[in-house]
């Protein structure tokens, strides 16, 4: 620091005036230091831009660095290994795929879904695509509509996997090649699905089809057949079947067994199956686990003082029709002749006039006693009179998880009462039903006060609380009321779910 400097910085620690000498001094270190800080001003900026311009040159690098690193990735390498590209394209393509149409089920393949599509992506894909069996092996075949890949080529390049296809038989004839074709792969056959409704030619073409083929099917694990009004007598020889579907029309060959069975479902959409034919297709297969069974109970089924006993059998859905206003949907015959020791679930649905009445004590309740099966899921909607014996029934229910009851008869608010009731004495928390997780539908539906008693009730059960609230699909104010309802909204944000359902 100069003299001139040290003057001036001794001057700032005085209140002295400068002299002009001083003042002079003064303008020449300002001008000075100006000019410094204005090179640094200029540096910055200098700075500035070189930094801006390596950010730059960083992230185009960095860029670079990501773009290239794809050609060493996993996926990259995973994609060279054939038998992996194959097995994700198993994924992709929908190769067992159901949809529900109606009360029908039928396998549907669509055009985006075959392995063209995947064929048309590269070369690898194409290769992979054309020599994995599997992805050919799940087809559609129908007389109307031209496939876009034909049949023979999914037989040739499936090889010797098992086969999956749904047939339209309405415009196919008996000489079709694509039948013929079929039969010669026969031993092949996994999941089958032959549908004729609507095309004039009922069960007739779905008989020919299964007399093309020889006595056995040693690969069938499902079989679904629909057709109008109609029997059909085939006696081939199915080994491995699990599933059978039956809608419009009956299997009637006495002889007929199917040894591996576990679910079989009767759609009598003509009235043709009575309580009879289901019961002859639970007797001769005692390996059932699932029965469903859509009939009329016009026709009435035959005394049976034997009891069959299906050791296996814990699904049961019985939905009986009755076409006479005099007569109800009645399916205490068949119930009383089976029982089911490890029923799980019960559903019972009948459908009649409002006139034709049946009771619990001659239809439901004899084969719940009968059965003493661990009860899981009980749904019970008719016009079935003694309905507070089966209220009372529920106490010997403890495995009991879902409930659905409906009959004019049904006093709902008495229901839910005795559900409040203590299974054990002297106790306040172990409830009739204590695992009892969804309610509902229930008809008539219960008054609001008493179903928000019940719920809140049923959240401090010492061992499981409510799950899921189902109101008639008729009741949609009773929904509403039960959201908003300050203790039941609570229950919601804490997982309860207050639902509408029609009663099916």
């Amino acid at each position: 620091m100069g003299d001139a400097e040290t003057s001036l910085e001794d001057l700032l620690r005085t209140n002295y005036v400068p002299t002009d000498i001083q003042r002079s001094s003064v303008r020449g270190l300002v001008d000075k230091n100006k000019s410094k800080l204005s090179d640094l001003g200029a540096d910055i900026d200098r700075l500035r831009l070189g930094l801006a311009q390596l950010r730059r040159s960083r992230r185009a690098i960095l860029a670079d660095i990501e773009r290239y690193e794809v050609l060493l990735s996993s996926a990259r390498r995973v994609m060279n290994i054939p038998e992996l590209i194959g097995e994700i394209f198993l994924h992709y393509i929908y190769i067992f795929g159901v949809f529900d149409s109606g009360e029908w089920r039928h396998l549907h393949y669509s055009w985006r879904d075959t392995p063209l599509a995947l064929s048309h992506v590269c070369r690898i894909w194409r290769r992979v695509a054309l020599t994995t069996p599997e992805l050919w092996s799940a087809f559609e075949v129908t007389g109307y509509r031209r496939s876009a890949v034909p049949i023979n080529i999914c037989l040739s390049r499936s090889k010797s996997s098992p086969l999956s296809f749904g047939i339209e038989l309405g415009y196919l004839g008996r000489s079709s090649h694509d039948i013929a074709a079929l039969s010669i792969h026969q031993n092949r056959w996994r999941h089958v699905y032959i549908n004729s409704i609507g095309h004039g030619h009922g069960s007739g073409s779905i008989q020919n089809f299964l007399s093309s083929v020889s006595d056995t099917c040693p690969m069938l694990e499902k079989l679904h057949l629909s057709a109008t009004h109609n029997f059909i007598e085939t006696n081939f020889f199915a080994p491995n079947l699990t599933q059978l579907e039956l809608k419009g029309c009956l299997l009637t060959n006495d002889q007929l067994s199917f040894p591996s069975l576990r679910e079989i479902i009767i759609r009598d959409t003509w009235y043709n199956a009575s309580l009879d034919y289901c019961l002859s297709m639970c007797r001769r297969h005692l390996t059932l686990e699932k029965a469903v069974f859509h009939i009329s109970s016009a026709r009435m089924m035959t005394r049976y003082e034997d009891i069959v006993v299906l050791p296996s059998l814990k699904d049961l859905h019985l939905s009986v029709t009755s076409n006479c206003i005099r007569e109800p949907a009645d399916a205490s015959h068949l119930l009383m002749t089976i029982r089911a020791p490890a029923l799980k679930r019960l559903h019972i649905q009948s459908i009649d006039e409002p006139i034709a009445t049946m009771s619990t004590l001659e239809a439901v309740l004899p084969f719940l006693k009968g059965s003493n099966a661990p009860i899981a899921s009980l749904h019970l909607h008719g016009n079935y009179s003694n309905m507070d014996s089966v209220v009372e029934f529920l106490e010997h229910l403890p495995h009991l998880q879902e409930l659905g009851l409906s009959s004019r008869h049904l006093n709902p608010d008495d229901l839910l009462t005795h559900l409040q009731k203590p299974m054990v004495k002297h106790t306040s928390t172990i409830l009739c039903a204590p695992e009892l997780a969804v309610i509902g539908p229930l008809r008539p539906t219960p008054t609001l006060a008493l179903m928000v008693d019940f719920i809140l009730s049923r959240s401090s059960n010492g061992i499981s609380g409510l799950r899921e609230v189902v109101v008639d699909s008729e009741s949609r104010e009773t929904v509403d009321d039960l959201r908003s309802h300050p203790g039941i909204s609570e229950r919601i944000k804490d997982g309860l779910k207050v639902i509408k359902r029609s009663i099916q």
